[in-house]
């Protein structure tokens, strides 16, 4: 496909997003927005991908018996070969997107060695960043560190009862396919945190930041969101607030 760049925005926009990996993240997290990311760069030069580990070794979705003791008898999965670790992560990433999946849920001492150095490196960065991007119950972990301290945010409502205990000082969104959130006394832009519900709805914010960060870029007389989901085939929802799962996965709700 050829390039299709168009005369960039006045304001910079982010270039380099860093992806946080954890032993058994879920797929659909990270593969679907990434495959967004990466027909974005057909249309912004210079963007960066850096995948952020605690070591340089393969980080695989599969349930790990050190961190997850039990019957898993399956051997299934697939692995992600990270680019960097938390420690020699590049200091100008723009974006830190956080997915969900079982490993979040991690507890113990083989949990707490996992985690530790996750949950470190979110409350380092999220400062520096101007974006923050969560999905499933990666919003969760990002809770245990704090940084969501007053921000709204969703999350999976299959997981519900446990990504809202890990704070009480989140503004949890309990009906939102995604939120959107800022805090200009905190000096953020008032679209810093992006947080997704379950799994597939992360595709849909992806390409909700997508249009936000750079409609600029799109040749086309359609936000730049719509462009890439139909060059994927997916379709796409466009509604934040829509959201029937709230009410099918967590029991007691009307």
């Amino acid at each position: 496909m050829a390039s299709a760049l168009q005369k960039p925005p006045c304001a910079p926009v982010p270039k380099k997003i860093g992806v946080v990996l954890f032993p058994t993240f879920q797929t659909l997290d990270v593969a679907g927005p990434l495959d967004a990311f990466q027909w974005l760069s057909n249309y912004v030069p210079d963007l960066k991908l850096y995948l952020l580990a605690n070591t340089l070794d393969p980080v695989s979705t599969k349930f790990s018996e050190t961190v997850f003791p039990g019957s898993h008898t399956s051997d299934f999965g697939l692995s992600i070969v990270p680019t960097h670790t938390f420690d020699n992560a590049p200091q100008d990433i723009d974006v830190l997107f956080v997915p969900g999946g079982y490993g979040v849920m991690a507890c113990g001492a083989a949990g707490d060695k996992v985690l530790n150095p996750v949950r470190a490196f979110i409350k380092e960065r999220f400062p520096k960043v101007m974006y923050l991007l969560t999905v499933c119950t990666g919003s969760g972990l990002v809770a245990q560190t704090g940084v969501l301290d007053g921000y709204k945010a969703t999350s999976n409502k299959a997981a519900w009862d446990w990504v809202t205990k890990q704070s009480q000082k989140v503004n949890w969104q309990p009906v939102a396919r995604w939120t959107v959130d800022g805090k200009k006394d905190k000096g953020d832009r008032v679209d810093k945190v992006w947080t997704s519900s379950g799994v597939q709805a992360g595709m849909d914010m992806a390409l909700a930041w997508i249009t936000r960060v750079y409609q600029s870029y799109n040749p086309k007389p359609e936000d730049l969101g719509t462009t890439i989901a139909t060059t994927e085939e997916y379709v796409r929802d466009l509604d934040p607030s829509r959201d029937p799962f709230a009410k099918k996965l967590c029991r007691g709700w009307d």
